[in-house]
């Protein structure tokens, strides 16, 4: 759906940032005065069209995680705040869920051993990264730390079958994230 009208439209996704509830929420797609950009808002606003989707929120120094079904699936749009330092993690649990994680970082300190520690049990979790973390095993770099300017936005698909996942660079890039 997102994928899609992005593609369509030639739009940038940008996804309000004072989103704090996660689960399945519901939001609004408004298109809004600038033809560059497709904004995903809270529910309450006077404009825009209403969607349901999975909804992963991000606090400073925390990870969060959110499990997608890949049966009986109801919803079908999977979103999370946007990045502009913070990681993304995918992978499949046992249960044949999708577990997607959001973590942040305030510090220089994260390293390799947090990576280690958030990847489940052995359970490879693949990675989307800013590039100042340096090199690690499973990660998919998109760019630098913006400081909050130019963010990456990542987000899932179900197709009926699978969840596909994106990530949209600043330069309108929309890019496959494989897990």
């Amino acid at each position: 759906m997102l994928l899609k009208i992005l593609n369509d439209e030639h739009r940038i996704l940008r996804i309000y940032e004072h989103l704090n509830d996660g689960g399945i929420v519901q939001l609004k797609m408004a298109r809004r005065a600038n033809p560059d950009i497709l904004f995903i808002i809270p529910n309450d606003a006077q404009e825009g069209v209403t969607i349901n989707t999975h909804f992963l929120p991000w606090r400073a120094d925390t990870g969060y995680y959110i499990d997608l079904p890949t049966q009986n699936v109801g919803v079908t749009l999977f979103l999370t705040a946007e990045l502009t330092g913070c990681c993304v993690g995918v992978q499949r649990i046992p249960d044949g869920s999708i577990r997607v994680c959001h973590y942040n970082s305030q510090g220089e300190d994260f390293d390799r051993s947090d990576f280690e520690r958030y990847n489940n049990g052995g359970n490879v979790r693949h990675w989307l990264i800013p590039e100042r973390y340096g090199l690690f095993d499973n990660t998919v770099y998109y760019g630098g730390y913006h400081g909050g300017a130019d963010p990456t936005c990542f987000w899932g698909e179900f197709d009926g079958v699978n969840w596909k996942f994106y990530y949209q660079t600043p330069d309108k890039v929309i890019h496959n994230f494989a897990y």
